[in-house]
């Protein structure tokens, strides 16, 4: 191995679990009720950490989030935040493995994913009361992505994590020194972000800057460093 590559969010810079996830859930409920039409209710709804992890399937036309077993029949099910029983899980899915649909289905399995698909499932519990009147399930799920893509594009969330990064990002007393070991042992390393310059100097500052003599700035850690990458188009992409 000659070269070793790293991402930034969640890999370089770890993120305190509950302080980011309270505020993309916070910043994409705000942006329900300014944007989508959304009532004033949802701002009463409580971020719960355990409400939701990684590993689970949302059926987004149903409004159902599934933990499937190894051969991919649903073991647990949940409608919003309601359990069903097994004879619901039955009725609705039968004795047929999930077939994963990207139309249909969400995979959670991203950190980012985990205050979204946690917010759609209470979502899904205000359509069933009717105080959300005028939306399907599939409607909802749509509406949650947009307004949490649009918290991270357009500064929302990022402006908060800005003021703050000690509140925000866990600093690993080890990073620089794993870091300078990978490059004193041969290895050449590079940083590919889909975050923008600024953002990234920000974060690999405060978690590398005057950390170890023989590197001036963050920068110095890599051969190569590239940033706004568009991931995970990047990969298909053709141009240098």
């Amino acid at each position: 191995v000659r070269a070793l590559g790293f991402d930034m969010d969640h890999t370089l810079a770890l993120y305190k679990k509950r302080p980011i996830e309270e505020l993309a859930f916070t910043e994409t409920v705000r942006k329900l009720m300014s944007k989508s039409g959304y009532p004033a209710a949802l701002s009463r709804i409580a971020y719960d950490p355990e409400g939701c992890v990684r590993g689970l399937i949302v059926d987004k036309e149903r409004g159902n989030t599934l933990k499937l077993d190894k051969y991919n029949y649903v073991a647990v099910a949940y409608h919003g935040t309601q359990p069903m029983t097994s004879g619901e899980i039955r009725r609705q899915y039968g004795e047929d493995v999930v077939r994963f649909d990207p139309n249909k289905h969400h995979s959670v399995d991203t950190l980012f994913s985990v205050p979204e698909v946690y917010l759609y499932c209470k979502l899904v519990d205000l359509i069933d009361r009717k105080i959300v009147a005028d939306k399907s399930y599939g409607q909802a799920f749509i509406d949650v992505r947009a307004c949490i893509d649009e918290a991270h594009r357009d500064e929302s969330i990022k402006r908060k994590v800005r003021e703050r990064p000690d509140k925000f990002i866990d600093e690993d007393p080890n990073l620089a020194l794993t870091l300078h070991k990978f490059r004193v042992s041969g290895k050449k390393l590079f940083l590919l972000t889909n975050s923008d310059l600024t953002y990234v100097g920000l974060l690999l500052g405060f978690l590398l800057n005057g950390k170890l003599p023989q590197y001036a700035t963050w920068k110095d850690y890599f051969d190569v460093v590239i940033v706004e990458a568009g991931k995970p188009g990047f990969y298909k992409r053709t141009e240098p």
